[in-house]
């Protein structure tokens, strides 16, 4: 068995510290409590909970907000390079709960799914009908910042595609009227 190595959390240097090996500890540190005296919050391994999906995950804390985050997203940041600027961490072996660094990598969203699917992780679903030929789909209509009809797409997806952008962005600007995407308004038809 590796050696456990301990690193700083990114974004919670001298809090807390995540090993190689996936596990969370709190570091020695003073604090103010609400009477104002200054007590030491001793080091100690922090208890993980797992996410409904199968994900583990920890809560920290810092300047009063605590977030959750991911165990595995933690140890790749800690421990893994990612000089593509990937954005996901997949698990080698499909095991949501081995955050061994040495089962994880940094992989695209496209990446990620290819894995799962090739894995058995994921089925492909069959006779699922996407963009046009989906009787739920919507067209999209592109408009310039002036309120101009630019274009029509029989749906999100041909738009994104065609735009070079995820078909969620298109639909959340379509949804809440927000969001420009690549410069420009779009619009659901009625």
């Amino acid at each position: 068995m590796k050696k456990e190595i301990w690193k700083d959390i990114p974004g919670y240097e001298g809090f807390y510290q995540i090993s190689n090996l996936g596990k969370v500890r709190s570091l020695n540190r003073y604090v103010k409590s609400k009477n104002n005296s200054i007590k030491l919050l001793k080091s100690k391994r922090m208890t993980i909970s797992i996410y409904d999906v199968g994900y583990e995950y920890i809560c920290l804390s810092k300047k009063g907000k605590r977030i959750k985050h991911k165990i595995h997203r933690l140890v790749a940041l800690a421990f893994i390079p990612n000089p593509n600027n990937k954005p996901e961490v997949n698990h080698i072996n499909g095991i949501k709960h081995d955050n061994n660094y040495l089962n994880l990598e940094w992989a695209t969203s496209s990446e990620n799914q290819q894995h799962a699917y090739r894995t058995g992780l994921q089925i492909p679903q069959k006779n699922v009908r996407t963009g046009i030929k989906n009787s739920n789909s919507k067209q999209v209509l592109k408009y310039d910042l002036h309120g101009e009809l630019l274009d029509e797409y029989e749906c999100a997806r041909i738009a994104a595609e065609k735009h070079m952008v995820a078909t969620s962005s298109i639909t959340e600007s379509c949804r809440t009227g927000k969001i420009k995407v690549r410069g420009f308004v779009w619009k659901y038809k009625n």
